[in-house]
């Protein structure tokens, strides 16, 4: 399993509550760049609707679950769940992500956007489009008038808490994001 956020962790715990996995013979195994996040409530008495890591964070039940394991060390994680996660960026586990069996792979790392449909009768690239911060699409630099991209395709992007960018990705987030804009754009 590729990946450290909301969608690797709850593989994993599919994975490895399954029955089918607790054969010893099974092995997991998590590559993954970064340590996991978790959203907290870093102010909960002065600004208790405000999250840290609330677009990357791990949430929940999937949360909970991470935290019984995070901190177990290399052979607690192998021999209570047959589990073996590597970090990718750490030079001295390179060499065990080129060298191992590779049965099945699930890549739960992100997105990739769809192809886009001609716009004015062009074809257009992934890499010529942008959008702002209403949602207008940006093509080669040029604003295109009255087209506008929402969703996991054009998510806001946002400021986390610690000042880190993020992007605003879930169903309620995207539906914030389209009536914000639209207010927006009435009010010009």
């Amino acid at each position: 399993v590729y990946g450290s956020s909301h969608s690797a962790m709850l593989v994993l715990k599919n994975l490895l509550q399954d029955y089918s996995v607790q054969k010893k013979s099974t092995v997991i195994i998590n590559y993954y760049r970064q340590p996991a996040k978790f959203a907290s409530f870093p102010d909960p008495l002065n600004h208790p609707d405000k999250i840290l890591h609330d677009n990357t964070g791990l949430k929940g039940e999937v949360a909970e679950w991470v935290k019984t394991w995070i901190e177990l060390d290399e052979n607690e994680l192998k021999k209570k769940f047959n589990l073996i996660r590597i970090n990718t960026q750490r030079r001295d586990e390179k060499r065990l992500v080129e060298n191992m069996p590779r049965n099945v792979n699930i890549f739960a790392v992100g997105y990739e956007r769809n192809s886009l449909p001609r716009i004015n009768g062009e074809e257009v690239k992934s890499d010529e489009i942008d959008y702002t911060p209403t949602g207008q699409l940006i093509l080669n630099r040029a604003l295109l008038d009255g087209i506008f991209g929402f969703g996991i395709a054009f998510p806001e992007r946002v400021k986390d808490l610690d000042g880190s960018d993020e992007l605003a990705v879930g169903m309620w987030k995207f539906m914030k994001h389209i009536k914000k804009s639209l207010k927006t754009l009435i009010q010009q």
